[in-house]
């Protein structure tokens, strides 16, 4: 399965990997309003989709959506998804309004806040890596794409549709 989501757009489409064809369903999200980034957990289907001040959760199977962030605890200060990453069911993510990364755990418990130094402007994208640490993409001071550490930049254009996420059963 391939899952595509659009700006502006409360629906998840969904279509077959080998013939690109259209399924005959999508997932509608209610209350899904500005979509711009989806990842999927291969370990237990769900797709994570970052919705600016908050994070759906959908099955991918099941077809069940649940605003899945901010919570209770995240709640309590000012929450902004910009990017999504997702590894061995932690989910990372990328504000750069906040110049933060927020590392959860798949039960929605914060397990790791870093604040970034203000010469980082904006923070683009991140990736935990195997040995617990980050990869990120972000905008310097001198504004100019940057890396740190055993960083890589990729910076992207935003498009129509904004992300696609792959489902392999093999």
């Amino acid at each position: 399965m391939m899952y595509v989501v659009c700006a502006w757009s409360p629906t998840i489409r969904v279509y077959d990997t080998n013939t690109y064809s259209p399924r005959y369903r999508s997932i509608n999200v209610h209350g899904m309003r500005n979509p711009h980034d989806m990842v999927i957990c291969r370990v237990d289907h769900q797709l994570y989709v970052a919705d600016w001040d908050r994070i759906w959760r959908v099955s991918a199977d099941q077809l069940e959506f649940m605003k899945w962030l901010p919570n209770g605890e995240s709640a309590q200060h000012s929450f902004n998804a910009y990017s999504l990453s997702v590894t061995s069911r932690r989910l990372l993510v990328t504000s750069w309004r906040h110049r933060k990364l927020e590392l959860y755990s798949a039960e929605r418990q914060l397990l790791h806040a870093i604040e970034f130094p203000t010469n980082m402007h904006r923070l683009y994208h991140a990736v935990e890596t195997h040995r617990n640490t980050f990869v990120l993409g972000y905008i310097d001071a001198s504004k100019r794409g940057a890396v740190s550490d055993a960083f890589s930049a990729h910076l992207t254009m935003l498009s129509v549709c904004l992300s696609v996420v792959y489902l392999s059963h093999s």
